[in-house]
């Protein structure tokens, strides 16, 4: 089957060959990859064997309204727009995933 044909059996709820895959990356997966030799416009897709993926501009989230629960020097726990509670270690450079990162003080709601 062909990536089209794959999503569209899945979306009318018909059996296809496999699953349809894609995947997406973190900035430093992408970063290590290539100083492990992935070149630059590497097509992953074809890499990986994924199907293609059309970005929409939907926001699938389940429209929690973001907060902060706890703030310290340490970390900041919060609840994201899906409702995923999260703790952001503010020493990392990333962040787990589940949703934007706790908004600042001045955009807090009142």
């Amino acid at each position: 089957m062909t990536s089209k044909e794959r999503i569209l059996a899945a979306i009318n709820h018909r059996e296809a060959d496999r699953v349809p895959m894609w995947e997406n990356y973190w900035g430093s997966t992408m970063t290590r990859w290539r100083s492990e030799g992935l070149p630059e416009n590497a097509d992953l897709v074809s890499c990986f064997g994924l199907d293609p993926q059309c970005v929409t501009g939907v926001d699938w989230t389940l429209q929690f309204r973001p907060e902060t629960i706890e703030e310290t020097d340490e970390y900041i726990i919060s609840r994201t727009n899906n409702g995923v509670m999260q703790k952001s270690f503010l020493s990392l450079q990333v962040s787990l995933p589940g949703g934007p990162p706790p908004m600042a003080q001045e955009d807090q709601p009142e």
